[in-house]
């Protein structure tokens, strides 16, 4: 709904500068020539934007004129009007727009240069109050072209009256043209007796009855209900439908929403790591300038101290004690060399040492099982006499043998080099005697197995000719 709340009225007829609020419902009341009609005939002249119904709401038969509410006739002969000259009025019209919340005025702008020489202009500003800035320069009132070029919030300029018509009617809310003539009517201070003639002056339009366009209407009245009623079903399905994606968008929205936690709470540890990787970068900047300063500082020590060693050096070179105490160094250096390579030569002789001895007992095993086997069976009359020889020779074997062992298992004592080097070539002669021996017994050996070999064929033919 668009409320009107205010009005401003200059040099419109006796009303000089005045403002004017409106409540929901305000009475105009006061003796004849107090100006009632003259309020009427202002909002009527901004509203139906004419001035051909001006004081008809006392009299039917009014012939007020814009000039004489200009100028202010006074209806003396002498002087007919109270102002001359070149004269500025405005009427302008504050409305509040509830559904919007926000003013807006419809004005009007009459320039009048001489009696019946008047120029009009109607405006539309929005998001605007009415006040005197707007009119007046101080004490002086705005013309046509001071009040537009001062006020940059007019949104509409209309000249003519069919423009300012379309103007109201689209600013009103889309009204008919039926409106324009209601007005004056509604404004008029004569009662209305007669219900009918209310209805048909103010509620109906003057139009003839027509059966078959009323028929036509009806049946277009029966397809719109039909029509309604499929677009109510339409409108229930959308509206399920309605819900449905009201449901998945707000799964989705909530997908989002914890898409977007996960992904801050990520951005989080991320953050965290970063600012951790940076703090330890940057500790480790310092403690990489530190010891790139204590290098620096080992460094230039090191240095002064070569250079200290290298004049130490020079200087002992010509020392004749510190030149001998450098060749004994060198000298005890090569002892100790020569000293460590006769241990290493003692431990592998021990090694050895302890191998023939391992060696001397398993000799002395193999020399008493061959005494006891051989000797103890004569293999032949011819071969008894060298047996019997052999078996002494085989004592002194073992009994050389054995001493040999004795020498190296107390070999960590006191050493007679030269009793172990000839109980060595003793065990070496003997070693080398039992190894002809067992050559010989060996060929023989190979003797009598071939002669054995021979007569056992000799005896395989016998059987073969005697058909065994």
């Amino acid at each position: 709904m668009k409320k009107l709340t205010r009005m401003k009225l200059i040099n419109w007829h006796r009303f000089n500068n005045c403002t004017i609020e409106f409540g929901d419902s305000t009475l105009l009341s006061g003796e004849n020539g107090a100006g009632k009609s003259t309020l009427l005939d202002a909002i009527q002249f901004v509203i139906i934007c004419s001035t051909g119904y001006f004081n008809k709401a006392a009299h039917e038969n009014g012939k007020r004129r814009l000039t004489g509410y200009i100028r202010c006739k006074t209806g003396k002969e002498n002087q007919p009007y109270e102002r001359t000259g070149e004269i500025s009025a405005h009427v302008a019209l504050e409305f509040y727009e509830e559904s919007k919340d926000k003013y807006f005025i419809i004005g009007a702008v009459v320039d009048s240069a001489s009696e019946g020489q008047e120029t009009t202009v109607r405006y539309l500003m929005e998001n605007t109050r009415i006040s005197d800035d707007l009119f007046l320069y101080g004490n002086q009132v705005k013309s046509i072209a001071e009040f537009r070029g001062s006020n940059i919030d007019i949104r509409q300029w209309c000249k003519t009256n069919v423009e300012a018509r379309r103007m109201v009617t689209a600013r009103l809310g889309r009204i008919e043209d039926k409106f324009f003539r209601l007005i004056p009517k509604a404004l008029a201070f004569k009662p209305i007796d007669d219900i009918k003639d209310f209805v048909y002056s103010y509620v109906l339009d003057e139009k003839e009855v027509n059966i078959d366009v009323l028929r036509e209407n009806v049946r277009t009245y029966q397809d719109m209900e039909r029509t309604l009623d499929n677009v109510k079903k339409r409108m229930k399905k959308l509206k399920k439908i309605q819900e449905l994606y009201q449901r998945v968008q707000e799964r989705i929205e909530k997908d989002r929403m914890y898409e977007y936690f996960l992904k801050r709470s990520e951005l989080e540890l991320v953050e965290g790591q970063l600012s951790s990787l940076e703090t330890a970068r940057k500790n480790e900047e310092i403690r990489l300038s530190q010891a790139k300063a204590q290098l620096e500082m080992l460094q230039k020590e090191r240095s002064e101290k070569q250079e200290i060693a290298t004049n130490i050096r020079v200087e002992l070179r010509h020392n004749q004690e510190f030149v001998a105490l450098e060749e004994e160094k060198k000298e005890l250096k090569r002892l100790r060399d020569k000293r460590q390579e006769a241990m290493n030569e003692e431990t592998e002789l021990k090694k050895s040492v302890a191998q023939a001895a391992r060696d001397c007992e398993s000799l002395l095993r193999t020399i008493e099982a061959g005494n006891t086997s051989r000797y103890s069976a004569a293999v032949s009359t011819e071969m008894s006499q060298s047996a019997n020889a052999e078996n002494g020779t085989g004592a002194d074997f073992a009994s050389c043998i054995r001493e040999y062992r004795k020498k190296l298992q107390t070999l960590d004592g006191d050493i007679n080099v030269t009793e172990i080097k000839s109980l060595t070539d003793d065990v070496i002669h003997f070693k080398q005697m039992r190894y002809g021996e067992l050559q010989e017994e060996q060929a023989q050996l190979k003797i009598r197995l071939n002669q054995n070999q021979t007569e056992w064929e000799k005896l395989s033919k016998k059987i073969n000719k005697l058909g065994i």
